[in-house]
């Protein structure tokens, strides 16, 4: 396939034969004791995996287009869109969709392709179809918000994601979702709130010192009660953690 220009994703994430070779061992391992449905749906899991994983000659070894499984579709669709040709993977998750329409798993990769495809309007009417689909997902909830920030929504639109990312925080304390909760609220104008999502953004992957500096940014302005009470939390969780360094 020469001369395909691939996502930078997958120039600058190379993935090896071994990481394959990983997955593919992990699920092979769960599927000697899980259940026919589940083993299909790992099969899936593998297939898509496989697509993303794997270098694009290889995936058409493996899966070729004569094939017309539910994993090779997956896989066909994923190979199309490392390629960047929407269409074509279009044509394989719209198949995917037709056979299985309230599977979330398919509208999350329709999604995919379409963001992909620097279409993210399209995007997040997927997103917001697979989470229709799937409500309890936070996953796909922080993906449709950062989607659907992506299209410049309206200040209505913008207030409707903050509590179901606070949802998502509340069962998983993502980071993404603290980051999207500051940009949210920055946006909006509501900056002493934006400072301290973006310090618990910050605690969150380890950089301690631009939280610090968040928080006390934060802390200067008048904060809704309760966000008060979780920056005063954090302060104290900076504290602690800054003297536990001091005496090693």
């Amino acid at each position: 396939m020469e001369g395909v220009s691939e996502n930078t994703y997958f120039r600058t994430h190379p993935l090896t034969q071994e990481r394959i070779s990983f997955f593919n061992e992990k699920i092979t391992n769960q599927k000697s004791t899980t259940t026919p449905n589940l083993d299909k749906r790992l099969e899936r899991i593998q297939a898509k995996l496989y697509a993303y994983l794997s270098e694009l000659p290889q995936v058409l070894k493996k899966y070729p287009l004569n094939q017309t499984s539910t994993e090779a579709t997956i896989a066909h669709a994923v190979y199309y869109m490392r390629q960047r040709n929407l269409n074509s993977s279009l044509k394989y998750i719209e198949k995917l969709l037709s056979q299985e329409p309230e599977n979330p798993y398919f509208w999350e990769l329709k999604a995919q392709a379409l963001l992909e495809a620097s279409n993210p309007k399209e995007a997040s009417l997927a997103y917001s179809q697979a989470l229709k689909l799937k409500p309890n997902s936070d996953i796909y909830k922080i993906n449709y918000a950062e989607t659907l920030l992506a299209t410049e929504p309206s200040r209505k639109d913008k207030l409707s994601l903050i509590p179901m990312l606070e949802h998502a925080n509340r069962n998983s304390n993502n980071p993404e979702a603290y980051h999207l909760l500051g940009r949210i609220h920055n946006d909006i104008g509501q900056f002493g709130i934006s400072n301290y999502y973006l310090a618990e953004y910050y605690h969150l992957i380890g950089n301690d010192n631009f939280a610090q500096k968040m928080l006390t940014k934060a802390l200067k302005t008048p904060l809704r009660e309760d966000i008060q009470l979780r920056a005063e939390d954090l302060k104290q969780k900076l504290s602690q953690k800054i003297k536990k360094e001091t005496l090693l």
